[in-house]
């Protein structure tokens, strides 16, 4: 007999077998069933009625277990198999995912790569501005520092170099009043500001007045033109 179940089936077609039994018959027939499904106890009985029965309906539980067993192994075997189904289904996506993830981080480092080796020319343009303003300022400091008012006997020997005729005496007194600044920053190239003036004309030395000169009018007049002296 098949694997034992805690129930059995009883078919109405068998109705016909059932009713050639006495109710005493039937009793023990019950019974017999009960014991057998329960511990496969065979029937001990002198009835031949009795054992026909019980081997037939007997015959049909052990089918209607077997078939049950049947069924609850193809059952077993479909959950395992949905169940792997879903697992393996489960195990793909999640590869999938890893190598989606893998794809876009790769995908990340090579543009970080390609940004790094790409110079930013903006940041390049910005950063020579700034070296060279940052330059031109330290320069200018520097020469503000490194600056010595001049004397008047250096103005005047430049002065005396360039021939423009500017008093050294004027331009000296001009600039120290002011603290040796220009538009309030302070000068930094005093022969720079020598030349301005040169430029435009300031600071000229005036020429002597002949009523104060201890030369005579008329000897500065034969001086001047030689040519008339000698008519």
């Amino acid at each position: 007999m098949a694997e034992r179940k805690s129930s059995f089936i009883l078919y109405l077609d068998n109705i016909a077998q059932w009713n050639m039994l006495t109710d005493g018959q039937a009793g023990a027939l019950i019974k017999a069933l009960f014991a057998y499904v329960q511990n496969g106890e065979q029937l001990r009985s002198e009835d031949g009625m009795l054992r026909m029965a019980f081997s037939f309906i007997a015959a049909q539980i052990d089918r209607d277990a077997e078939k049950y067993s049947d069924t609850c192994k193809k059952r077993a075997a479909s959950v395992k198999k949905r169940y792997q189904t879903q697992e393996q289904d489960t195990n793909a996506e999640s590869e999938v995912q890893n190598l989606q993830m893998y794809t876009n981080v790769e995908n990340e480092v090579q543009n970080l790569q390609m940004n790094t080796n790409v110079p930013d020319n903006d940041n390049e343009n910005e950063n020579d501005n700034e070296n060279d303003n940052e330059s031109e300022t330290e320069d200018r400091r520097t020469r503000t520092q490194q600056f010595r008012p001049p004397t008047v006997g250096e103005v005047r020997a430049y002065c005396r170099k360039r021939k423009n005729g500017i008093d050294p005496q004027r331009f000296v007194d001009y600039y120290t009043a002011g603290g040796w600044k220009l538009n309030g920053n302070p000068v930094a190239d005093w022969k720079a500001l020598l030349r301005t003036w040169e430029t435009n004309g300031r600071g000229r030395e005036k020429p002597p007045d002949p009523k104060h000169s201890s030369i005579d009018p008329e000897d500065i007049r034969k001086l001047m033109d030689p040519l008339g002296a000698a008519i």
